[in-house]
């Protein structure tokens, strides 16, 4: 880099416009100046040699980070998780069978009213026995009166909905239940929100009594609707939370609960279809361990970059390496 003088540096000689060196000490005009190397920082409040879009080389790369969020999961904990899948699909079937059955008249009112009281008397007995200071100490009590509420309004309205689809074919019945039960799946909550006291799976429940309150009306007489319907509040609405607590307190009898639906599930198919029964069974096998094996067998293949280019991600004060603050 050339430097063109005013000044002679050596004896003060003012340069003249023409002159390209000094008359008295023949020093030249012009020197050159050694040029110094200037590293780019990552700093905006001060302007350097750069443009707007440089990019170094040396330093672009160096908070390169590969799978920064990868997690490692075990083959027998992926297979406890999922029941929550299996057990509600066994939830399902169970439901879907009980209303063939008693369709079919293979299991009368009688049985079907008994099942509803067993049922109630369980969930019953389990919300009381995991009752705390989360819940207080009258939930056993209002629950009581939820009950009674429910028992009386679902009484009154059998009637009607006895004959709610009285101008709508079976088949048309059958095509709305099939899409309402795979909504119900597909929506709802397979997570522990249901040991907590909001809900949030609306769309799954509400598919799954609409379904129910279909399939109702198909049957022979208004105690079979109230029978069926009330069979369907236990299971899609209460079942979800007595599991949760189950799960909660054991894992062990959580993962036995899930044995006891796949049991009475293939119990309840065996009478009607060998191969829907061998179809279940394939299909809860698929869920429990061939999903978990091919989650693991496919994290190999995953290629997450991060970077100092990433969108920075506000962290909430307390917060350290991704736990949470505690609650005072």
């Amino acid at each position: 880099m050339e430097i063109s003088h005013k000044f002679c540096p050596w004896d003060g000689h003012e340069f003249l416009e023409t002159e390209t060196a000094c008359p008295l000490c023949s020093n030249l005009r012009c020197a050159t100046r050694p040029q110094t190397y200037v590293r780019w920082r990552k700093i905006l409040y001060e302007k350097q040699p750069f443009e707007d879009n440089y990019v170094d080389k040396e330093t672009f790369l160096i908070g390169l980070k590969m799978n920064a969020n990868l997690r490692t999961y075990d083959f027998w904990t992926l297979v406890q998780e999922s029941s929550s899948v299996s057990q509600q699909i066994s939830i399902v079937a169970i439901f879907v069978l009980v209303f063939f059955y008693t369709w079919e008249s293979y299991i009368p009112v009688e049985l079907l009213i008994t099942l509803d009281t067993l049922l109630t008397a369980v969930f019953g007995y389990v919300i009381h026995f995991f009752e705390d200071e989360e819940f207080g100490d009258n939930i056993f009590f209002s629950s009581l009166k939820t009950f009674a509420l429910l028992f009386g309004t679902l009484l009154g309205l059998s009637p009607v909905l006895h004959t709610l689809t009285n101008s709508i074919s079976n088949d048309t019945i059958c095509a709305l239940t099939v899409i309402l039960i795979i909504l119900h799946l597909l929506f709802h909550d397979y997570g522990d929100s249901f040991s907590s006291n909001t809900f949030t799976a609306p769309v799954s429940l509400n598919a799954a009594i609409f379904a129910s309150v279909l399939l109702g009306s198909r049957l022979h007489s208004n105690i079979h609707v109230f029978g069926l319907i009330f069979f369907a509040i236990e299971l899609f609405a209460l079942s979800p939370h007595i599991r949760s607590f189950v799960k909660g307190y054991s894992v062990e009898a959580y993962v036995s609960v899930t044995a006891v639906l796949f049991l009475l599930t293939v119990s309840l198919f065996l009478p009607i279809s060998k191969a829907l029964t061998v179809l279940y069974i394939f299909l809860m096998a698929f869920i429990t361990f061939v999903c978990p094996f091919w989650l693991i067998w496919i994290q190999k293949y995953k290629h997450e970059i991060n970077g100092p280019w990433d969108e920075a991600v506000p962290t909430a004060k307390g917060e350290v390496d991704g736990d949470e603050a505690p609650t005072k």
